[in-house]
């Protein structure tokens, strides 16, 4: 139900009439709120529904068939790795592994979306946030090996009970693990075939280039064969 919501939300503001501008993070925001008053999935229909209009686009993308994509990212929870208003630029010819940020599609009731997540299971995983001496989670886990993960951000230590990784699937997170709607709540897990690129770079607002946090290095693309993105629809939302 969680992703049915947001991703209706997002939908919504992108058809809203210009009025009041509001940051695409507020959705995301409002999500993790209620993720950290570990509130029920449908608890979430009732506090969501007076949120209105908020959000925008995920990932903003052009029509070209250039094998280089520019994703534009209007939220913050990838964190410090793809900032909001930055470009991950990706390579639609690659295949996901581990910790590489992805640009991927993914559906619920009826409504579809796309977003960036960091890839930390493949198929045959099992991921987990097992419960410290605290009874809080400190690491996350693959296969029972804790995984070290700098590029994180955010105090999300709610525990996350194991799940293996289905055949053809993958258990993706965003970067700021406190604000980020993934694979802990989405209705269905993503797939391998919702990958639309694997990220290459990261490009500012200056356009100044960057290596993606924390994933495998990947062939940059250059400067003139990167499909632009176009800019997502600026939000409205009732006073």
């Amino acid at each position: 139900m969680t992703e049915a919501i947001e991703v209706t939300l997002r939908s919504l503001a992108q058809a809203g009439a210009p009025s009041v501008t509001a940051s695409p993070f507020l959705a995301d925001r409002v999500v993790a709120r209620i993720r950290r008053r570990r509130v029920r999935r449908r608890s979430l229909l009732f506090a969501l529904a007076g949120v209105g209009l908020v959000g925008g686009t995920v990932a903003a993308r052009s029509t070209g068939q250039s094998r280089f994509l520019s994703v534009y990212e209007p939220s913050g929870s990838m964190g410090a790795t793809v900032a909001e208003g930055e470009h991950l630029i990706v390579d639609r010819r690659l295949t996901p592994t581990y910790d590489d940020v992805v640009d991927m599609r993914y559906s619920a009731g009826g409504y579809e979306g796309t977003t960036i997540r960091r890839v930390i299971g493949l198929p045959g995983d099992v991921i987990a946030c097992p419960a410290g001496v605290d009874a809080r989670c400190h690491a996350w886990t693959r296969n029972g090996t804790a995984l070290l993960e700098p590029f994180v951000q955010g105090d999300d230590s709610e525990v996350v009970a194991p799940v293996t990784v289905g055949r053809g699937e993958m258990y993706v997170l965003g970067d700021q693990r406190d604000n980020a709607v993934d694979s802990r709540l989405w209705d269905r897990s993503a797939r391998l075939e919702d990958v639309i690129g694997v990220g290459a770079e990261v490009r500012d607002q200056h356009g100044s280039e960057r290596a993606v946090a924390g994933a495998p290095r990947h062939q940059h693309p250059g400067q003139t064969n990167i499909d632009p993105p176009t800019m997502p629809t600026s939000v409205a939302v009732p006073k």
